[in-house]
């Protein structure tokens, strides 16, 4: 499975839900998540989608944690099972702003 294939399943996820998934870029700021996610009824949230058993590079770890450092959250998906799980979190509450745990998401110690 390549990334782009876990990606699309998330494009399709969140719009069968009647939100948008949209492609992030962030002019003059590199290595930012690659999608911002808003669902009606939920916060906006971050995505980074990475091929199957690929991690992120050392700066995009650094950029997840300045989202979160900021109670945004931010996650790092590399296969559907990842997706829905984060779907399931977002929808779960509702307008609620979540801390979400490091641990759970894959995040590296060093930055933590």
């Amino acid at each position: 499975m390549r990334e782009k294939t876990v990606e699309d399943f998330l494009v399709d996820m969140v719009e069968s839900t009647g939100g948008l998934c949209l492609k992030f870029v962030s002019p003059g700021r590199r290595n930012v998540p690659d999608r911002l996610c808003i669902i009606p009824k939920t916060h906006p949230f971050f995505v980074e989608v990475k091929a199957p058993n690929k991690e992120p590079r050392d700066a995009q770890w650094r950029e997840i944690y300045r989202l979160r450092e900021r109670n945004a959250n931010a996650y790092v998906v590399d296969c559907k099972n990842d997706v829905m799980r984060v779907l399931q979190i977002e929808l779960h509450q509702p307008k609620v702003r979540r801390k979400v745990s490091f641990e759970d998401w894959r995040m590296r110690e060093k930055f933590i």
